[in-house]
């Protein structure tokens, strides 16, 4: 069988477009927003039938489309997959299950560096914690959450009724088909509102990946190219009563190929586009947000290539950090360019004239949105007076880092507080950052166990009081940090708000002419296989293993283009010529991964994987003229804190003991970035027991106050590492959806399986709050690819 994997995004134009030609010296007046600026995911709700047909001569049957939504699937948490075969076997990428390899492993295995197949089903191994969603229940339900809105005088009870609604509706028919879970879905930011049925299968087994260097051949360099020479894929089976199930639903396989200009179909979960947004909130992308990940991610890409060279290529699991912290600088970065590319603004501009004038030129629309815009603009200028300090002021920093990490938060504050503030002049001062950090280090008393133990049989008072750098930090930014925080939150509840009715307007403008954004549920994504002119050459539709090998020996078999040695003699009938990848104008996004590429008869040609970098901008524009489809601290410093906690604070107010314990704990985890000087941290990573989790519920239970729920938490995060399950029951020890986002937020960068990241949103049941769980998962580097 030859495996053909898509690049999923390309060029449709075949004229040789260079950067500053094109828009060297262009009236930006004259620039029009194009029909599909607003993208091609359709739903399955509202599949464009006639433009199909117009399009490509091909007028889908209600079977053909039930057959594309009942065969997808959504994949752990945050990829795309589909059934392949009646007895439940999947096909997903290869770096949509990497993180999972090792807990399946066994003894003395290396799964990411040999890769696996079962030759039998007794050999499929499964996945623990890892199911999959199939839709197979869709309904409507836009009237019944818009009219109970619409008895709402205020935001806030407009918010209470919509989730009040959400939940009778999802009890109802959670009870009518018991076997499915329900989920209610916002499109168009609330325009619509779109009820889904899942049947949902957790027991998934591994039965085939490739290497690591095979499906990702060219690391970091070669991601988000083409041509490219990756096999990231990955098959596994969904299991029930302990024997592969049987599914009605699956799609066959064509092994003809496919040739340029042939239409295909991508079906999938694209995660999250903001194509809706208006240009107050697109600028404050570009000028604010985007720049400060971008540097960020850039140093910390830096240390950690180090690492791995280091390493000389051989630690596996600093490769696969090194490519997840690869792959979102390059997201962040090439979306970046793109909000800096002025025709790109142009055209959205002109979508936001365009729409603006409709809404205005409707005495009723006018009315109800007309001040929409406005708003948003005046919250986006708000939000710039602090973001960077917020950045700059992490309430959250327990990941386990290395010393060299300590020089990235450095420059984070060096790069987003004004040279005057208190925080600069005292922790760096004149000086490089290079030497802030060795100073800050050497005065700390977190960096070996001895002065901890010295810190820690001081009175309360005098530790409140010392010049520990990282005690002065949290001491002198809380306050500040908190304020920021109050304020954020009240303007993101009101541009939430705004947001849904700028959701409403589109759909009362344009109605289903235009998909909405993506929001992690299937679509249904349109194009045609295509190549494209680049670099004075011309890119083919395909490459094939002729090109992998090519690679291979041009960059004397090293990292990352380095291949297992078995590549130097494969067997006489192996067919070098056989397809390995191929590009297409589809319109996909992250969450696609893992999605199936079909042709007009919904038979698999491809899997999705990746795009090119002129593609990254279309989280918020759609355009085809360029684009191409461990920590556990050791257990002396544990008892150190309890004795510190039963010797000295005991005997304090509520408050000062609160503060104290809060502050020896903050400043420890600014210390987690440094590497052994007498303090130890294990690679084994443990999460909290059964009983010790229970002591922490009944703890949180008995405070009277969500905000000492939520200290509570905070301290717990600051030692233990928790499960998905754990956070979830968690969450719903809260009486507020603010407050179980913020546990989120919390909780989240200590959870150990991150792969079932989409369990969290079950304990959500609006679809906005969803939202904010999906930016928080997100915008963490491990959820990258």
């Amino acid at each position: 069988m030859k495996f053909r994997i898509i690049l999923f995004q390309v060029l449709l134009f075949t004229a040789s477009i260079s950067f500053a030609q094109t828009f060297y010296g262009f009236d930006a007046d004259t620039v029009k927003a194009q029909r599909f600026d607003m993208g091609k995911m359709w739903t399955f709700e509202n599949p464009p039938i006639n433009y199909f047909q117009e399009e490509y001569g091909f007028t889908p049957s209600k079977q053909w489309l039930e057959k594309m939504q009942k065969s997808a699937l959504k994949f752990g948490g945050g990829c795309s997959a589909s059934f392949i075969s009646e007895d439940g076997l999947i096909m997903t990428n290869h770096h949509c299950v990497r993180g999972m390899l090792p807990t399946v492993q066994y003894e003395n295995e290396n799964i990411l560096k040999d890769g696996f197949y079962a030759k039998e089903f007794s050999e499929e191994r499964r996945v623990p914690n890892l199911q999959v969603e199939q839709l197979l229940f869709i309904k409507d339900i836009s009237d019944e959450v818009h009219q109970s809105m619409s008895e709402g005088k205020s935001d806030t009870e407009k918010i209470g009724l919509r989730q009040k609604k959400i939940n009778e509706l999802k009890t109802k028919f959670s009870k009518e088909y018991p076997d499915l879970v329900f989920k209610v879905i916002s499109l168009y930011n609330g325009g619509k509102y779109s009820l889904y049925g899942y049947k949902v299968y957790d027991d998934i087994r591994l039965v085939f990946v490739p290497e690591l260097f095979v499906a990702k051949l060219g690391g970091d360099y070669d991601n988000f190219t083409y041509p490219r020479y990756g096999l990231d894929c990955a098959f596994l089976r969904a299991y029930e009563n302990d024997k592969p199930i049987k599914s009605n639903f699956y799609f066959k396989w064509n092994t003809d190929g496919v040739v340029e200009n042939q239409p295909v179909f991508v079906v999938g979960n694209p995660g999250r586009t903001d194509r809706i947004n208006t240009m107050a909130q697109i600028e404050f992308e570009r000028d604010v947000r985007y720049p400060m990940m971008v540097k960020t991610l850039k140093d910390l890409y830096k240390i950690y290539e180090e690492l791995v060279y280091d390493s000389n290529a051989e630690d596996f699991k600093l490769i696969a950090r090194l490519y997840s912290i690869g792959n979102a600088l390059k997201v962040y970065e090439g979306t970046y360019k793109g909000l800096l590319d002025p025709f790109l603004i142009a055209r959205k501009k002109d979508f936001e004239k365009q729409f603006r004038n409709a809404v205005i030129s409707n005495p009723e629309l006018n009315k109800k949105y007309g001040n929409i815009w406005e708003e948003l603009a005046q919250l986006r200028n708000e939000a710039r007076k602090s973001t960077n300090k917020i950045f700059a002021y992490p309430s959250d920093l327990n990941h386990q880092l290395q010393k060299k990490l300590l020089l990235v938060q450095l420059k984070i504050w060096q790069d987003n507080l004004s040279a005057e503030s208190e925080i600069i002049k005292n922790l760096i001062g004149n000086n490089p950052v290079e030497k802030a950090a060795e100073k800050i280090l050497s005065e700390s008393h977190f960096t070996s166990k001895e002065k901890f133990d010295e810190l820690i049989r001081k009175s309360p008072e005098e530790i409140l009081n010392s010049d520990d750098p990282f005690i002065y930090f949290i001491k002198n930014t809380k306050d500040e940090l908190q304020k920021l925080l109050d304020e954020n939150k009240v303007r993101n509840q009101r541009e939430e708000i705004l947001n849904q009715m700028l959701g409403e307007a589109l759909y009362a403008v344009y109605g289903d002419a235009i998909p909405p954004d993506a929001t992690g549920t299937l679509r249904l994504a349109d194009g045609i296989v295509k190549g494209y002119d680049y670099n004075g050459t011309r890119a083919p539709i395909k490459t094939t293993f002729y090109g992998a090998l090519d690679r291979y020996y041009s960059f004397d078999k090293k990292f990352p283009f380095n291949l297992p040695s078995y590549w130097e003699n494969l067997p006489d009938e192996f067919d070098l010529s056989t397809p390995l990848n191929f590009v297409s104008t589809n319109d996909i996004i992250g969450g696609n991964s893992g999605s199936a590429v079909l042709n007009i008869n919904a038979e698999v040609v491809g899997l999705a994987f990746d795009g090119n970098i002129e593609s990254l901008p279309n989280n918020f524009i759609f355009t085809t003229f360029r684009n191409i489809s461990i920590r556990e601290i050791k257990n002396r410093l544990t008892e150190n804190l309890q004795q510190l906690d039963s010797e000295y604070l005991q005997n304090l107010s509520y408050k000062d003991y609160r503060m104290a314990r809060e502050i020896l704990i903050e400043s420890f985890n600014l210390l987690r970035m440094i590497p052994d000087n007498g303090i130890t941290i294990s690679d084994e990573i443990k999460v909290l027991s059964n009983e010790e989790f229970a002591e922490l519920c009944n703890n949180i239970k008995s405070e009277s106050f969500e905000s000492d729920k939520i200290y509570v938490i905070q301290l717990a995060a600051k030692y233990n590492w928790f499960t998905v399950s754990q956070l979830i029951e968690l969450i719903e020890l809260m009486n507020f959806s603010n407050d179980k986002i913020e546990v989120v937020k919390i909780i989240y960068p200590n959870v150990i399986d991150k792969y079932n990241s989409h369990l969290i949103l079950n304990a959500f049941s609006h679809s906005s709050d969803k939202e904010r769980v999906k930016n928080i998962i997100n915008d963490f580097p491990d959820k990258q690819k």
